[in-house]
């Protein structure tokens, strides 16, 4: 996971508190680093290095003999030869699985080997998967709001209980996430995620508002950002 300052963590924490006194809805935020192992591109990357580690070997291998004779005056050379020449293939493509292997772990790289549509269904399952966990499908209104955010995906999901489902149009929470994805790449992460807490305040202000800051004045959850590894 990307460690993030105190600052980080404060500065979000005060903008959870300050949405909330808006709204009687519960604003929860998740940051996680990664929604879901993917195996294909670690395979696909390990057996393409290994495969061109391989006919590198065996080229460079035919150059040689094709630059200096070799004469061999017996089986038993010929044996010790191939036996040789399997060993240092072999190792060839071992060479090439480790280098593949260690390429997969450059996010970069493994992004590109995935496609966008399910790298999209792993968070937003993900998300699903958090919403219950951390019980916010039992506030007392069913009125609880989930921010999730993937830092290797780069996605967003916005997640809402019964009561604000059933209200509010999800067209607005669509809108609000294409507006954020391109907020993080331009103004940073904490900035974007402060903005949406505050835009996201506002839609929930509107349809469930805090007229009395006493009203429904008790904090189910707390108000602070949750980290996931």
């Amino acid at each position: 996971m990307k460690r993030f300052s105190q600052d980080f963590k404060n500065n979000l924490s005060q903008a959870i508190s300050k949405a909330e006194e808006k709204t009687l809805c519960e604003i929860i935020p998740i940051i996680t680093k990664k929604s879901h192992h993917y195996p294909l591109p670690e395979s696909i990357l390990i057996i393409f290095f290994s495969v061109i580690f391989i006919l590198i070997y065996q080229f460079l291998l035919t150059y040689y003999f094709n630059q200096n004779e070799f004469i061999f005056f017996d089986s038993h050379e010929n044996e010790i030869f191939l036996f040789k020449f399997l060993n240092y293939q072999i190792l060839a493509g071992f060479c090439g699985a480790l280098f593949g292997f260690l390429l997969s772990y450059i996010p970069q790289i493994e992004r590109c080997l995935i496609s966008k549509k399910e790298m999209q269904l792993m968070v937003e399952s993900n998300a699903y998967r958090a919403f219950f966990e951390h019980k916010l499908h039992l506030t007392k209104n069913h009125s609880a709001m989930l921010i999730y955010f993937s830092l290797f995906e780069r996605k967003i999901v916005i997640l809402t209980d019964e009561s604000l489902s059933k209200t509010i149009p999800a067209k607005l929470w669509d809108d609000l996430l294409l507006s954020t994805q391109e907020q993080v790449k331009e103004i940073g992460l904490e900035k974007a995620l402060i903005e949406l807490l505050e835009q996201s305040s506002n839609v929930l202000a509107h349809y469930f508002p805090r007229n009395d800051p006493k009203q429904n004045s008790e904090n189910e959850h707390e108000d602070q950002v949750i980290f996931q590894n």
